[in-house]
């Protein structure tokens, strides 16, 4: 990526990030359920969730990133992973006495964050 894409452009690839964190979730319970209700509170709730992290702490590690020009593939995974399962793991943390809760949460909502900072990548490169 040679010049940097417009900041209307960063903040919508931060939203597909949280849609793309939230939607393997909302799946899950969808289709354990049988529900569309389910699905759609899902993402009712989740995307708006998952857009705090995605905006305060997705978007100042893109800009980390892209100054040092490390948006890989592999970065944008990674920086997903802790902007989406830091958050959650030292929240979990907090309000539970049991590290391997907050371990448990931290890798299941990492690998969601995960998910997020590869669409995040992926829009970036559609705008390429």
């Amino acid at each position: 990526m040679s010049d940097q894409p417009p900041l209307g452009a960063i903040l919508c690839a931060g939203t597909a990030a949280a849609f793309a964190a939230v939607t393997p979730m909302a799946l899950l319970l969808g289709l354990a359920t049988m529900n569309l209700w389910v699905f759609l509170s899902a993402y009712m709730l989740g995307v708006p969730i998952a857009l705090v992290p995605s905006w305060m702490l997705g978007l100042p590690a893109y800009f980390v990133l892209r100054e040092r020009s490390a948006l890989t593939w592999a970065w944008a995974a990674s920086g997903g992973f802790v902007v989406g399962g830091l958050p959650a793991g030292l929240l979990s943390l907090a309000l539970s006495r049991d590290p391997l809760v907050g371990l448990g949460l931290l890798l299941w909502v990492g690998l969601l964050g995960a998910c997020g900072g590869l669409a995040f990548r992926a829009y970036l490169g559609f705008l390429e």
